[in-house]
């Protein structure tokens, strides 16, 4: 910039540092106010070692500060290490019960929940919602107690409130697991003709406590296994008429074996089918 001095007018002293030399001597300057919400540029720093004239004709001027606007959502203008809120979800909107028996979220455009590591949210279960999936779920088949009591935490009860639902269920005679055991004796035992090992097993595998199984099984006598075992091979060897006595033999072994008797019983149970049959196949085949 190249400035111009007026002749006739004498030279006037430079400004001191921090001095507006436009302003006369005497005169104020109304305090500047500025707009909300308009960016504003910081006036540089000036130091006193610098010259009127350095002050406002000098080097070049350091840059100006990066302007901020307060309320901005941009992730780049925020604060270095600014971190905003984790956002949560109302407990009320936690839980809705579907079609399938799952408690779902039921909030609406909320696809996840940001937190901090070490602050985790909890999902709460309502009680009633899930008494009410165990009760359509019994409807439909016989559980355990331990069953439903394992169905009650995995859908968020705590053990005390699954207790609750489990005393009020049995009160109920929804729950019972002497009469899940005697279902269980006749299913297998008596129309599948499984044996009384394969049964208690199969006791086991619900959570039925050991006390009750015993106590259901011990009707089942060894004789009436061989007996149950022995009608099994009769009808199973009626549709292996065309077998040696060997290849017969062996079908009906693993046949039994499979149903969980053990060797002393599925022998004494063959036996009788066996006697009579011939070591050869019979043939069918017949020759003019």
């Amino acid at each position: 910039m190249v400035s111009f001095r007026d002749p006739g007018r004498p030279d006037t002293p430079a400004a001191p540092a921090g001095e507006n030399p436009a302003v006369e001597p005497g005169e104020k300057i109304a305090p500047v106010t500025y707009l909300r919400g308009a960016g504003h540029t910081p006036e540089p720093a000036r130091t006193g070692a610098r010259s009127g004239a350095d002050s406002w004709f000098g080097s070049d001027p350091e840059p100006a500060a990066e302007p901020t606007t307060s309320g901005s959502s941009s992730e780049s203008e925020r604060a270095p290490g600014a971190r905003s809120a984790p956002r949560k979800r109302a407990a009320g909107h936690l839980r809705a019960v579907g079609r399938d028996g799952a408690v779902k979220g039921a909030t609406a455009g909320i696809n996840h929940v940001e937190q901090d590591d070490d602050e985790p949210v909890e999902q709460i279960a309502d009680p009633e919602a899930v008494e009410s999936l165990l009760v359509r779920k019994l409807a439909r088949r016989s559980l355990s107690e331990a069953e439903v009591l394992a169905f009650a935490v995995q859908e968020g009860l705590t053990a005390a409130q699954a207790n609750t639902i489990l005393d009020r269920l049995r009160d109920l005679g929804y729950v019972d697991d002497r009469a899940l055991a005697e279902q269980l004796k006749h299913s297998l035992s008596e129309r599948k003709g499984q044996s009384k090992a394969v049964v208690a097993r199969a006791m086991s595998g619900r959570s039925i406590d050991r006390d009750i199984i015993t106590e259901v099984l011990d009707d089942i006598e060894q004789d009436d296994e061989l007996g149950v075992a022995t009608e099994l091979a009769r009808k199973r060897a009626s549709q292996m008429s065309g077998l040696d006595k060997q290849t017969l033999e062996r079908r009906l072994t693993g046949f039994l074996a499979r149903r969980g008797y053990p060797g002393n019983i599925v022998r004494e149970a063959i036996a009788p089918v066996l006697t009579g049959r011939s070591s050869s196949p019979s043939s069918t085949v017949r020759f003019r």
